[in-house]
């Protein structure tokens, strides 16, 4: 065996093959396994005793191998290799042999058949001998790591060896410090069910941190791997951090800081700090570390990069091997943007903004314009209302600038800008357009010239897609200089990174114009078959790919009227191009199936049995999972990989494609293989509503593979497949026939507990946010059986324990705070299950809604007080406002309680707050009715005081639908001659057009009434009526009751009606003729 091995170290691949062969030959003998255990313990070679204890462990890992051993060598592997792990000294066997023991112990733990184990382990950690004791710390460090079940039923015993180990004076220079660690790192996961191991985590933490700190100057990769044990409590037992995090951020500040330490080290220390700050962000606020943290972070990000050519730097890591401290910090404040109250995070970093802009440093220059867009999703609500327009005018310096690399970077932001600061950004468009369209042209110039873009031409078109793709309208005039440039691009023998981000750009101009691309669109089209039909080299795919996903995105602007002729064939290409096993050929595919049903609607449905079927393979597959080894081993697995099971061993026993037994250390998916199942499942969500009966026959098979997924590891996977599942359960609903409802009811028997169950479990605040909205859309589209029983109890439940704080994905830290305040995320998250109030009591009757009401109401209530955010109050009232209409006669019985919630925030000092308490107290007139009646001056008064003052347009729009409503409800009690001609002077609306629907129906009250009132001001009210059809203000609801009332008029009141058409310029007067004309009647 030794002689067969030897043949394995050799250089020579002949003779490695012919070794290989050998060893195969000889697992055919039962005496294969003792043969590996004698060359373990004899051989000379460490390299040799190390192949035999990796292929032992590889052999041995599965259970049916171990299993069909006979008893007394079992026996005897088990007696001897623990006297071989004893008596090694080589650092690399003696890993390998603990692995291996690790193996058998979890192989050998159901039948605690060998106690010898746990007690040689016991004796050597408890030796006075340091190498000993050493060992025995190593040994128990793996065995945790490879078979933490085996000490699952007392993990108490730990408290006491984590507890003596670091009250030793020489735990902070020795191994067994680090080993002890690395066992706290497995062991962790125990600490949720075990006070006495929690106690013991929380008195060694400080220990442990003064051990990183003195690794970090002797073994730099022994700290960094000991920093994982802040990650790892981070995500199963944050509430250990509390009274650490001080210290603990400290710590990484200290260590990213010190510029000699290596990079690796540096980025972990820093990437921490935003973990730490996502779990336990009130601590961080509490304990005043936010400027500290931006201070490291700021001077971390003006660091020049290692990189020769800075102008082509990546400001986002794209995998986890990049290890530029300066790139881990921007991430780490993008980090800090989205969990951090913005106030908070946005002055401190504004103070190293500003002085980074006025000073000539470009390093500094660059950190502040990066510093800026790593703000802009976190924070976008912030920066919309209050420093939007100092942003953009730093942004607009910035890309200006003469210098590349600042250039560059403040391109960056302007798309970062884009993607989060809409709609407000696009009112820049007149400012911005032309500077982006400059360096287009100067691009085709360079081009034309001599072929060759300039350095960092990637954060020009960053820029320039992000702030095309959200323009809308806006967007028309540049048209057709915008694609000039980009069509002059598309050219073979240019660059094709420059390809590929022109192809991308036209996608976003045409999802921006929708039917104004109408003109370019054989041109495009031309251009795309080439990249759509030739084959591809592995370099030049991501052409067909970028060309699949502009194609989609026409399929979808254009629609059924002007991509019909086209979707035939389209479709045709996407089955062939879909024929494939590359990943992001296959996403982007289904991306285009997508897009298409929405064109063909129940006209794919001869394609459907193909693409689903393809759909769920994708959902299926185990592609794409990648084994990750030890270092130690790495070489060895080539040689192992040979040897696996032969077709007459195939292990039977092995139902799934990735078993545990494998002796893989741990696995991870490819990322494209996990955006492939994403892409799969919205894209049968989208077929599902396109498609509609044409579905159903695949409908049952879809949910249920789906359905498998809605634990996925991967954040995005199990958002996309509830998405999906909830689509599935509305096609049930409409499927009328016995069996349609019964596998409604058992769809939605498994979605909503899981949906719940989700909400009140899942760490990840987007999966909850896309799980609320998920139940929103079954409550809003399904009602009634989505409602009832324990539906409804999860569902309320749900919205409850969001809104106190009572999930795992929000920090339930001093909660009840006065100074407390809530990321935007968080406050994203409130506001989405608040949403889905409304819905509930659109689904359900109105005494069934009462009794929901009766447990959120108190809650509502709290989010009105003084103490909440604005965005919290704004909402929250405009929920309560919404729910007037739903609660049915028991509002009567409530209106003057309710009463006296909405006045006070009417006169609040926030607009948001008072135009949504306006628009509720209009509401629980209207619905009230007679309880108050007796307060209509008060609120009359009240309406006409705020009025006087107003200046935020919404909030007067909301006051003229109050006054509308509280006229309509009882005209009597307003004294119409001193109120009407003031409501005249502020009409037509200006932003809230939803409130003419109220503002016509009172024009029709007073009509109906023959009200002098109205006869005295009709002329005002024409013109008016003529204003909102001319200029669409409104729904078409708003627009066909105004046509109603302007034709009632025109034949009641001719003269009247003549005179203002004559008043009004001529293309009005003609146009409202002709619409009055055409409408029907």
């Amino acid at each position: 065996m030794e002689e067969i091995l030897s043949k394995l170290l050799v250089s020579n691949n002949a003779v490695i093959i012919q070794g290989t062969k050998e060893l195969r030959e000889a697992f055919k003998n039962p005496e294969a396994i003792p043969a590996l255990c004698n060359v373990l313990s004899t051989s000379n070679n460490p390299q040799i005793r190390q192949y035999a204890a990796v292929i032992l462990r590889k052999r041995l890992s599965k259970q049916k191998h171990w299993n069909k051993l006979p008893l007394d060598v079992k026996t005897s592997i088990k007696q001897g290799i623990l006297q071989i792990l004893i008596n090694e000294k080589d650092k690399s066997v003696k890993n390998s042999v603990a692995q291996f023991i690790g193996i058998i112990a979890k192989h050998e733990e159901s039948s605690s058949s060998w106690p010898e184990l746990l007690k040689l382990v016991q004796s050597l950690v408890t030796s006075t001998n340091t190498e000993e004791i050493e060992l025995g710390v190593f040994t128990l460090s793996v065995l945790t790591d490879v078979a933490l079940d085996i000490f699952s039923k007392h993990p108490e015993h730990f408290s006491a060896f984590f507890m003596n180990t670091f009250q030793s004076p020489n735990c902070l220079n020795t191994t067994f410090g680090y080993y002890t660690i690395m066992t706290m790192i497995h062991v962790v996961s125990l600490c949720e069910s075990n006070s006495a191991l929690q106690n013991a985590y929380n008195k060694t933490i400080p220990q442990i941190i003064q051990i990183v700190k003195y690794l970090a100057t002797t073994d730099e990769q022994k700290a960094c791997d000991c920093l994982e044990l802040f990650d790892e409590i981070s995500g199963c037992a944050d509430s250990l951090l509390i009274p650490h995090v001080q210290a603990i951020i400290h710590m990484c500040l200290e260590l990213a800081s010190n510029k000699n330490l290596g990079d690796e080290i540096r980025s972990k220390a820093i990437n921490l700090v935003g973990w730490i700050t996502r779990v336990r962000r009130k601590s961080i606020i509490k304990h005043k570390l936010i400027k500290p943290i931006v201070d490291t972070v700021f001077a971390l990000m003006c660091e020049p990069p290692d990189e020769d050519n800075e102008e082509e730097e990546d400001y986002f890591a794209d995998d986890d091997d990049d290890t530029s401290p300066s790139t881990n910090a921007a991430q780490t404040l993008d980090v800090l943007a989205l969990n951090l109250p913005p106030e908070k995070l946005i002055t401190p970093v504004l103070e190293w903004v500003s002085k980074g802009l006025a000073g000539n440093n470009i390093h500094e220059k660059k950190a502040s314009y990066l510093a800026l867009a790593m703000l802009a999703e976190g924070c976008f609500e912030c920066i919309r209302n209050k420093y939007l327009k100092e942003f953009l005018q730093c942004v607009c310096r910035g890309i200006t600038d003469p210098t590349p690399i600042v250039r560059n970077v403040a391109l960056f932001a302007l798309g970062h800008f884009s993607e989060y600061l809409q709609p407000e950004i696009s009112d820049y468009a007149s400012e911005l357009m032309p500077i982006l369209l400059e360096y287009l042209s100067q691009l085709c110039n360079q081009l034309l010239k001599n072929g060759k873009p300039s350095p960092g031409i990637g954060k020009m078109f960053y820029a320039l897609e992000m702030f095309c793709q959200n323009l809308e309208e806006k967007l028309t005039p540049y048209l057709p200089s915008l694609m000039e440039g980009l069509l002059l691009t598309l050219k073979p023998e240019y660059a094709i990174h420059i390809q590929d981000l022109a192809i991308s750009a036209i996608g976003a101009a045409a999802a921006a114009v929708k039917l104004e691309i109408l003109p370019f669109f054989p041109k495009i089209i031309e251009h795309l078959k080439v990249y759509l039909l030739q084959d591809h080299e592995p370099d030049t795919l991501c052409l067909q790919i970028e060309a699949i996903v502009t194609l989609s995105i026409l399929a979808r602007t254009l629609g059924e009227e002007h991509f019909s002729p086209l979707a035939e064939e389209t479709m045709q290409l996407a089955l062939k191009l879909a024929d494939t096993e590359d990943p992001d050929v296959k996403k982007t595919t289904y991306g285009l199936f997508s897009a298409l049903s929405c064109v063909m609607k129940d006209k794919v449905s001869p394609y459907l049995s193909k693409i689903v079927e393809m759909m769920i393979e994708s959902l299926k597959s185990s592609s794409g999972i990648v084994p990750h080894y030890s270092e130690d081993e790495n070489a060895v697995l080539p040689i192992y990989d040979d040897l696996s099971d032969t077709p007459d061993e195939e292990d039977i026993d092995n139902v799934s494609e990735v078993s545990s037994d494998s002796g893989a250390d741990h696995y991870t998916v490819e990322n494209s293989y996990v955006i492939e199942k994403e892409e799969a499942c919205l894209a049968l969500k989208d077929i599902a509503f396109y498609a509609g009966s044409s579905f159903l026959p695949f409908l049952e098979e879809s949910f249920q593979e789906v359905y498998k997924l809605v634990n996925y590891p991967h954040d995005y996977i199990r958002k996309a497949s509830i998405e999906a599942l909830a689509q599935f359960c509305v096609n049930f609903s409409k499927i009328e026939t016995p069996e349609g409802k019964q596998a409604l009811n058992k769809s939605l028997s498994m979605v909503i507990p899981k949906c719940a169950e989700l909400v009140k479990t899942d760490e990840e605040i987007s999966v909850v946010i896309g799980v609320l909205d998920s139940l929103n859309e079954i409550v809003k589209d399904i009602k009634k059986p989505a409602v009832e029983g324990s539906h409804r109890v999860a569902i309320v439940n749900s919205i409850r324990d969001v809104l106190t704080y009572k999930t795992q994905c929000q920090d339930k830290e001093d909660e009840d705070d006065p100074d407390s305040e809530d990321a935007e995320q968080d406050e994203l998250l409130l506001e989405t299950a608040g949403d889905i109030v409304p819905n509930l009591g659109r689904a359900m009757s109105s005494n069934e809604f009462v009794q929901c009401m009766s447990e959120l109401l108190p809650i509502i209530m709290e989010k009105l007080k003084k103490k909440s955010s604005v965005s919290q109050r704004s909402f929250f009232v405009g929920t309560l406002a919404e729910c007037m209409a739903l609660i049915g006669p028991e509002l009567s019985y409530q209106a003057v309680h309710m009463l006296h919630v909405f006045l006070p925030l009417v006169k609040d000092e926030h607009p948001e707050v008072r135009s949504n308490a306006i628009y509720g107290l209009g509401e629980l007139v209207f619905h009230s009715k007679d309880p108050l009646f007796p307060h209509y001056n008060e609120i009359l008064n009240l309406l006409s005081n705020v009025l006087s003052r107003e200046t935020f347009n919404n909030a007067i729009d909301n006051i003229c639908g109050a006054i509308a409503r509280l006229v309509i409800t009882n005209t009597e009690l307003v004294p119409m001659d001193i109120v009407f001609p003031g409501f005249l002077q502020r009409l037509p609306l200006r932003e809230d057009f939803e409130e003419h629907s109220a503002v016509l129906k009172c024009f029709g009250h007073l009509y109906q009434l023959g009200h002098p009132i109205l006869l005295k001001h009709l002329m005002d009210v024409i013109k008016i009526c003529c204003s909102i059809l001319h200029d669409k203000q409104g729904k078409e609801d708003v627009l066909a009751m105004t046509c109603e009332f302007l034709r009632m008029c025109q034949k009641d009141f001719p003269v009247e009606f003549s005179n203002v058409l004559q008043s009004v310029p001529g293309e009005v007067s003609a146009k409202i003729s002709g619409l009055l004309t055409s409408s029907p009647k």
